[in-house]
């Protein structure tokens, strides 16, 4: 049987706002995890994903 697993995370700012270079980590994280969940589908290998999200 094969099995996925995601880690999934809620990253919150201290003072409420992220700085600019805190929202540009956060996005180039969320595309990369978005990219890799896309690669999740019958016939690819469980390292397929993982090589997108590092494209990203």
């Amino acid at each position: 049987m094969g099995l996925l697993f995601s880690r999934c995370n809620k990253n919150l700012a201290v003072d409420g706002k992220f700085t600019s270079d805190q929202k540009d980590i956060y996005e180039i994280v969320l595309e990369a995890n978005n990219k890799a969940i896309e690669e999740c589908k019958i016939g690819n290998t469980i390292i397929d994903p993982h090589k997108v999200a590092l494209k990203t």
